[in-house]
């Protein structure tokens, strides 16, 4: 169990206190943050692969263009979902690992071996 360490500091903001906590909370869900790098990173490709297109496959036209526009504006939105995966799963993780210091125990004392049979004469 981790234990939560109180924030100080320009904490005592209520609006900075509640994007903390949303930050926090948001780096815990690491499949989430990976599912929203890669699909950031498979957009931006579908963009550049819209913007190739438009330049190889159409001729100087209103297509091309409006073509190239879309394909801009997917590869705006990949880097941005991307660089927020990767935010997520590096920057806060790290700051999670900080600010949650694990729980320590009291040492136990080491498991006993079982006892051993007696052979019976």
């Amino acid at each position: 169990m981790m234990k939560k360490v109180k924030p100080e500091g320009f904490f005592f903001i209520k609006g900075l206190q509640k994007a903390y906590h949303w930050l926090l909370n948001f780096s815990q869900h690491t499949q989430r943050n990976l599912v929203i790098l890669i699909s950031g990173f498979s957009v931006t490709l579908l963009g550049l692969l819209l913007v190739i297109l438009a330049e190889f496959f159409f001729g100087q036209s209103i297509k091309q263009e409006i073509l190239a526009l879309i394909g801009v504006a997917l590869i705006v939105i990949g880097l941005t979902a991307a660089a927020i995966g990767y935010f997520c799963l590096s920057v806060l993780g790290l700051v999670r690992y900080i600010l949650y210091k694990p729980n320590k125990s009291k040492p136990t004392s080491p498991p006993q071996p079982p006892p051993s049979k007696k052979d019976s004469p």
